[in-house]
């Protein structure tokens, strides 16, 4: 992967910038300000209204400048260490990718904001890493009934389809017409 950024010169003003995808339909660039920081910037000729609530990135300014000579709306990213130029190549790739088959500069407004919250709740630092206890003893508990009830009676692959709590659904096991919800607990 090569650093868009590095092609661009410092500017004595204002912003340089580069078009991100030379066959995107809206305006996406990478841009040096006259500080030499990395930006990408979102840009379009109608008066959107971004909402007041963007999610803040660890490492990265959210800016969206009012200027009154040209009246184009910009939404600004700006990197805050140029060691992380690649994690933040990567989330304006996205962005520029989510937003190709939008059908108007505000619903790439919406795509953008939403994206950003995705990235915001990929990258929170508080995110478990681990699953929790209780998580752990549920995991255990659907296994051993897997491995002691279903495995038994049933093929192995028939019987890890039947296995649903990996996905979330409401049953832990759904196998036919019969919903099992596996429960488990620590007992003296």
């Amino acid at each position: 992967m090569s650093n868009p950024w590095e092609e661009i010169k410092t500017p004595l003003s204002n912003y340089n910038v580069r078009r991100a995808d030379a066959e995107h339909p809206y305006d996406f660039f990478w841009a040096k300000d006259v500080s030499g920081d990395y930006l990408f910037i979102f840009q379009c000729d109608s008066e959107i209204s971004f909402p007041n609530k963007i999610p803040a990135l660890a490492g990265v300014e959210v800016l969206l400048p009012k200027n009154e000579k040209d009246n184009k709306t910009r939404l600004i990213l700006k990197l805050t260490s140029r060691d992380d130029w690649d994690i933040f190549h990567s989330l304006c790739r996205d962005l520029v990718s989510a937003t190709a088959s939008s059908p108007n500069e505000e619903t790439v407004a919406v795509v953008i904001v939403r994206r950003l919250e995705r990235w915001h709740l990929f990258l929170k630092k508080n995110r478990p890493k681990l699953m929790s206890e209780a998580e752990q003893k549920g995991l255990i508990g659907e296994l051993l009934f897997l491995k002691d009830y279903i495995f038994p009676q049933y093929a192995i692959s028939d019987a890890l389809s039947f296995w649903q709590g990996p996905s979330g659904a409401s049953q832990d096991f759904n196998i036919g017409d019969f919903a099992v919800e596996v429960k488990c607990q620590i007992g003296t």
